[in-house]
């Protein structure tokens, strides 16, 4: 059986707990992706839903291991309706 590493963050401040290979980040009214996540190369499932997210930045690209993102955002709805007015 595999083991499961256990690191911490720090994002502003905050300490946020996660396994090297799995990140929830949902629910934490970020309103831009914390810079710090793009080091985490290990990374392969990283969930965003329901933050205040309008965009995400060409630096999540350096997630090369990131095989599934959860990105759902609170203003989906905002985001689209500022784009048919």
């Amino acid at each position: 059986m595999d083991r499961i590493n256990i690191m911490s963050i720090r994002i502003s401040g905050k300490k946020y707990k996660f396994n090297e290979k799995h990140f929830e980040l949902r629910y934490k009214k970020f309103h831009n992706l914390p810079i710090e996540i793009v080091d985490l190369i290990n990374l392969e499932l990283l969930y965003l839903d329901n933050n205040y997210l309008q965009y995400l930045p060409s630096e999540i690209g350096n997630l090369r291991n990131l095989k599934y993102l959860s990105y759902l955002t609170i203003n989906y709805l905002v985001c689209l309706l500022k784009l048919e007015i």
